[in-house]
């Protein structure tokens, strides 16, 4: 059992946030002391590079295993480039503000393939930024129908689940989201989430 903190409020181009870290810090908090949780990774503030994050997924690519499970945490900048793309990214803290050269931003396409490329049965993706939802858009034609036959199948399959604080909008920094987030978290009486 993984759990993953990306946070950031300390960009060196975009706003400071005031706080994805201390949400992060917290929600780490509530699992360590609630949940079973293996091993704990934290990237906040100057270590939450693009490369550090790179680097984060590379390792999680050779360390999770066919039977882990991975809980990956989420908190700073995201971004919609409406000019070319359409698509949204995360900012890490070098990222760069210019949306048409998108210098050191990582697309919610790289992130959605990282996931679906780790070997873990099961993810849970928690994005607590701005067009965290775009990364649900993948455009990829219709889902089955809702038959028994259908969710037979999709149980032996492997899970990717997310979770995001809005659709395709800009969300506040005083995010209820992870408010929400928390007092679940907290008063859950269930050995899993």
């Amino acid at each position: 059992q993984y759990a993953v903190f990306i946070a950031i409020n300390s960009y060196k181009y975009w706003t400071p946030l005031k706080n994805p870290v201390k949400d992060a810090k917290e929600i780490k908090g509530i699992l360590e002391e609630k949940y079973l949780i293996d091993e704990f990774i934290e990237l906040y503030d100057d270590k939450a590079t693009k490369k550090g994050i790179m680097d984060l997924f590379y390792s999680l690519n050779n360390k999770v295993k066919e039977n882990d499970s991975l809980f990956l945490f989420y908190a700073g900048h995201g971004h919609l480039d409406t000019k070319l793309t359409k698509k949204g990214s995360w900012i890490p803290v070098d990222g760069g503000e210019d949306e048409l050269y998108q210098e050191n931003w990582i697309s919610n396409d790289v992130i959605r393939s990282v996931l679906d490329n780790l070997k873990s049965k099961h993810v849970l993706l928690i994005s607590d930024s701005c067009f965290s939802g775009d990364i649900l858009d993948t455009k990829r034609g219709a889902v089955d129908p809702n038959t028994n036959d259908y969710f037979k199948r999709a149980y032996q399959k492997v899970s990717r689940q997310i979770l995001t604080s809005g659709a395709s909008e800009t969300v506040s920094d005083n995010s209820n989201f992870a408010r929400a987030l928390k007092t679940f978290l907290r008063y859950n009486n269930k050995p899993l989430v």
